[in-house]
């Protein structure tokens, strides 16, 4: 995030965040998924479960966000027409 421009913080920022905020839940996901599941006992570890969940979810959700602001950058930038 950038604080020293005279704007403040602008869509530019926004969409600079969200990328990063998915790059960042992706690697951690990866991270997760190559723990440990499974004891050696056989029992299966559902609090890990349950934050691969949570982190799959974050990450979707990320990712969808950063696609749909990219689609819409121009709009969002000019509301009031389209053409520009």
């Amino acid at each position: 995030m950038t604080t020293s421009k005279t704007t403040g913080y602008d869509l530019d920022d926004v969409q600079s965040d969200i990328t990063h905020l998915s790059h960042l839940l992706d690697e951690t996901m990866e991270k997760v998924l190559d723990m440990a599941f499974v004891d050696a006992e056989g029992k299966r570890n559902l609090a890990l479960d349950r934050v691969a969940a949570l982190l799959w979810i974050a990450r979707d959700l990320s990712e969808r966000t950063e696609r749909q602001l990219d689609e819409n950058m121009r709009f969002l930038r000019n509301p009031g027409g389209r053409n520009v």
